[in-house]
């Protein structure tokens, strides 16, 4: 019952963490600039997020599965918005 308990809790949090990410997108997308934005700090993320993905996969976690895919859509966003709104 604990094992159930930490899965859901690691679930829950892991995806709040990865969605938390959105948060710079957004702010991104409203000051129209990356100025301040570590991109190479996302990619790590990105990478990160799909290789923990693939692992959750492998193993068949969909707590992992779950959290880190949210994760790679939002340090995608965060790329994307950041090179469209990075000032030339």
């Amino acid at each position: 019952m604990v094992s159930e308990i930490l899965a859901t809790a690691t679930a829950i949090m892991g995806t709040a963490m990865g969605a938390s990410v959105f948060l710079q997108a957004l702010k991104i997308i409203k000051r129209k600039s990356s100025a301040d934005v570590s991109l190479p700090t996302y990619f790590v993320f990105l990478v990160g997020g799909i290789l923990w993905t693939l692992y959750g996969m492998d193993i068949g976690s969909y707590p992992l599965i779950i959290a880190n895919s949210v994760g790679v859509l939002s340090s995608s966003a965060v790329i994307f918005f950041g090179i469209k709104y990075k000032k030339k």
